[in-house]
């Protein structure tokens, strides 16, 4: 029998791994490009951008493996269904969203905009959704969440602890960050900020039973944000992202509705739903 405390040691040590593959092979483009302490410039070069998205794609693949290994995969995990019912769940993702790009949008000075090339601006596009989007929700909610919910899915309590859990787990990976960013506040509020979201994302994957919908709004998120990597100056863009107290509430205040609306979701999860999505 699969005992709480080993499944959630086994999920961090496990994510952890691949979170230090991914950021390990970070630094070494870093290193290769020569882009140490310039991450403004590094996440907006194509050149560095699309072997990091091809190494996330070939760590989401060894994802699924593990899920198949033990037992947690399901075929109806990478189906086509449920989309619309998806994207009306979490229809408060849109609207954030597209807050979040006008808010930043207005903020910036005038005549900052600059014409990004094309391979940034797609580059920039995509990554978000088959890298960093799939990657993270294949890795945490297809299966860290079904690990945890393995050992503790047979109760409604049960189903909540391990949704909170997965995305305490995966606010707590997000301190690697400090490799690149260099500094510890607005890395704190990251993990915070990536806590919120993993309980809205995981209510969303066991409500509708396919990542699509988590990956999809993951990658429309980090769109709505990273967008202005290619088409803002880079000197206007390191201001506007420069550290401080301010800037770190502001953003834990901004993900708090994702925690709040999360838990709602949650309440409607039955115990059905989690072992249907467990059906191997």
């Amino acid at each position: 029998k699969i005992t709480h405390k080993y499944t959630i040691f086994s999920a961090f040590i496990l994510s952890a791994l691949f979170i230090m593959a991914l950021t390990g092979f970070g630094v070494l483009l870093f290193y290769v490009f020569g882009m140490i302490g310039e991450m403004d410039n590094a996440v907006a070069n194509p050149t560095f951008l699309l072997p990091f998205t091809l190494w996330q794609i070939v760590l989401s693949v060894i994802a699924v493996f593990l899920m198949k290994k033990m037992q947690v995969y399901n075929i109806n995990d990478f189906k086509i269904k449920d989309i619309a019912k998806g994207f009306l769940l979490g229809w408060f993702n849109f609207v954030w969203c597209i807050f979040a790009f006008l808010f930043i949008l207005m903020s910036l000075p005038e005549n900052s905009i600059i014409m990004p090339s094309p391979p940034a601006l797609l580059i920039t596009i995509l990554h978000p959704f088959i890298g960093t989007g799939m990657f993270e929700e294949i890795l945490i909610r297809g299966l860290i969440l079904k690990l945890l919910l393995l050992a503790m899915g047979h109760t409604k309590k049960g189903i909540i602890n391990a949704c909170l859990i997965s995305s305490a787990i995966f606010g707590i990976l997000h301190i690697m960050n400090i490799v690149i960013v260099g500094d510890l506040l607005p890395v704190i509020a990251q993990v915070i900020w990536a806590t919120f979201f993993g309980v809205f994302y995981a209510a969303l994957f066991l409500r509708t039973k396919t990542l699509w919908i988590p990956i999809l709004l993951h990658g429309l998120t980090n769109v709505s944000t990273q967008i202005f990597n290619v088409i803002v100056s880079p000197d206007i863009s390191q201001n506007q992202t420069a550290s401080g107290i301010a800037n770190a509430l502001t953003n834990v205040a901004l993900a708090l509705p994702f925690l709040i609306v999360g838990l709602i979701l949650l309440r409607k999860v039955k115990v059905e739903d989690v072992e249907c999505v467990m059906q191997y």
